[in-house]
């Protein structure tokens, strides 16, 4: 059994046509001359794999720069072979995209979608609008490889949502299910063959859609979404960090036993009760015109309500204290802001970072950037979409989708 050494230096396994395109990917393209290289495979083997690859579309070949001679061919992965669609839910607006297979948006749509009206209406409605959204595309459904969905909840290893953040008797019914299989029921009524649907929290997808588009280089990372309701997405050594169970980064249950607010969960104090957009809802009650999401606060704040002010005020010191424990315990180089609540609100980012680098010692908080996220529409989509590639380019998953035939889509070149 052959294996090379990836661009890191990381062992890679090279005996199969999936493993040698995940080795392709990561040199970012490579010609026969580097493949043998890095791999040690007798030539037969490795033209054995590339002609499957490029058989099935999964690989191109174009020629290579050279300044003498004939030029040799470099093999790239068919980033435009297919499409992804990519999910992020929220409990009052959900955003939908289709990218490419390197996960770049083509197309996306944010509508507001209360999921409180319960799993059966909410997910209707996305398959609605998915639909129309792959016509506006113009896509061939079959050529969909996956679904990448986030969601506002924490996702155990079961795939089962917990702590759902709406409030009502919907709240049960989104706990009690399996989201990826209810996605997946609905897709062949949109033309969509079998494919793989992977669902994680919506902060998880969002950590992963920032780290991956704008700090790939970074290696210790936490992302705080914030709207109405509270989570965290953490990246350690650079990966996504979920937990034995999936409950990792459930900071905004952390209570504060000096807080009279009970919290859905039952303890007092939490952050999502007194910092999410819904806590800061129901601190203001009636006093203020119903708010549906976050951003109503933000108009509010902004339109010069000085007690919604002083909420988003008093929110942003409680996410501080919540984020110099997180910075105390994980040494992140970044902290990024998201989620409605926080975008194009400058006032709540400002206390976060009056208060977090306090709390730890002065070499971590010196190191430690405290940002707003650079794609407060995208991220969460973008998170979704690597989540899907992580595991349809996997090299077993591979194997097994050119063991059942699986073709991409080869453009002719122009």
């Amino acid at each position: 059994m052959s294996a090379g050494y990836g661009m890191e230096g990381s062992l890679i396994r090279s005996d199969s046509p999936g493993a040698l395109l995940s080795l392709i990917r990561e040199m970012g393209g490579a010609t026969r001359k580097d493949l043998l290289h890095a791999t040690h495979l007798a030539r037969a083997t490795l033209e054995s794999r590339l002609d499957r690859l490029s058989q099935q579309g999964y690989v191109v070949a174009r020629e290579a720069p050279s300044a003498t001679g004939r030029p040799p061919q470099m093999f790239h992965f068919n980033e435009v072979g297919g499409y992804l669609i990519c999910i992020d839910m929220g409990s009052t607006s959900t955003r939908l995209g289709i990218t490419d297979l390197a996960g770049r948006l083509m197309l996306h749509r944010s509508v507001d979608l209360d999921l409180s009206m319960g799993p059966g209406v909410a997910l209707g409605k996305v398959g609605t609008l998915l639909r129309d959204l792959i016509r506006e595309a113009g896509l061939e459904p079959r050529l969909v490889m996956g679904v990448g969905v986030g969601v506002p909840s924490h996702v155990v290893v079961s795939g089962r949502m917990v702590r759902f953040p709406v409030l009502g008797q919907a709240s049960g019914s989104w706990t009690d299910m399996v989201i990826s299989e209810e996605i997946r029921a609905f897709l062949p009524a949109l033309g969509i063959g079998p494919v793989p649907v992977l669902v994680d929290s919506g902060a998880n997808t969002m950590a992963l859609g920032v780290w991956r588009t704008a700090w790939p280089e970074v290696r210790d990372m936490i992302v705080l979404k914030v709207g109405m309701s509270i989570s965290f997405g953490i990246v350690a050594n650079s990966d996504i960090v979920r937990g034995a169970v999936g409950l990792a980064g459930d900071l905004g249950h952390i209570p504060d036993p000096t807080s009279d607010i009970v919290c859905t969960c039952g303890q007092r104090g939490c952050a999502v009760a007194v910092a999410s957009g819904r806590g800061i809802a129901n601190i203001l009650g009636t006093s203020v015109e119903p708010i549906h999401t976050s951003r109503d606060i933000v108009r509010l704040q902004n339109s010069g309500r000085e007690d919604v002010a002083e909420l988003v005020k008093h929110a942003g010191r409680r996410l501080g204290v919540l984020i110099g424990n997180a910075m105390a315990t994980l040494n992140p180089q970044l902290v990024v802001v998201g989620g409605n609540l926080a975008q194009d609100n400058p006032l709540l980012l400002d206390e976060i970072r009056s208060v977090a680098p306090s709390r730890v010692h002065p070499l971590a908080a010196s190191t430690t950037s405290i940002v707003a996220t650079p794609i407060p529409d995208e991220g969460g989509l973008r998170g979704a979409a690597h989540l899907a590639l992580r595991h349809i380019l996997d090299p077993a998953n591979v194997d097994r989708a050119i063991g059942r035939g699986v073709t991409l889509r080869v453009q002719e070149a122009s």
